[in-house]
């Protein structure tokens, strides 16, 4: 989990629901992991 946080690791098999965009899904992501609303945006990007 760690080396996942660091790395930004999303693989794209795993996409919570296949309607959404890479980006979509990156930001959902960043919700379930914790991520601060104030670097998500940038992390997503």
């Amino acid at each position: 989990m760690a080396v996942r946080r660091l790395l930004g690791y999303v693989p794209q098999q795993l996409s919570a629901d296949a309607s959404l965009a890479g980006r979509e899904s990156v930001a959902l992501l960043a919700r379930v992991f914790d991520v601060p609303r104030r670097q998500s945006a940038e992390r997503v990007g």
